[in-house]
């Protein structure tokens, strides 16, 4: 579960990276 939780924050901080450029 840890490392699904860690795929799941990755792709949420690119998200913001993108979202906030």
């Amino acid at each position: 579960m840890g490392v699904g939780s860690q795929t799941m924050w990755s792709i949420l901080l690119l998200l913001s990276c993108i979202f906030s450029a």
